[in-house]
């Protein structure tokens, strides 16, 4: 996943609260919105899998697997994954569709 930034419970929101051994996250930590405890429930410092892009500004949400994609404008926190009080938009591609 591709994402500006992640919430306080985000492996729990996105993974129901288990990091599958070969998810990939990348997120911009420049502007202080993802704190170290959310990078910390990805395993951070020592899981490889988790990286920040020091020197750029991301603005990007995409959340890529198997199945598919989803390319949208919800962050990886409560508050844009809830669904309550935020309207949030975007859209599935199916693996291997148009």
């Amino acid at each position: 996943m591709c994402v500006a930034f992640l919430g306080l419970d985000w492996v729990e929101e996105v993974f129901e609260g288990k990091l599958p051994k070969a998810a990939q996250v990348i997120c911009d930590i420049r502007m202080g919105a993802t704190v170290r405890a959310a990078l910390q429930a990805g395993g951070a410092p020592y899981n490889e899998r988790l990286r920040h892009l020091p020197d750029t500004e991301m603005h990007a949400k995409i959340y890529l697997s198997d199945d598919g994609a989803v390319v949208c404008s919800a962050n990886a926190t409560h508050a844009a994954l809830s669904g309550r009080n935020r309207i949030e938009d975007g859209i599935w591609v199916k693996a291997g569709g148009a």
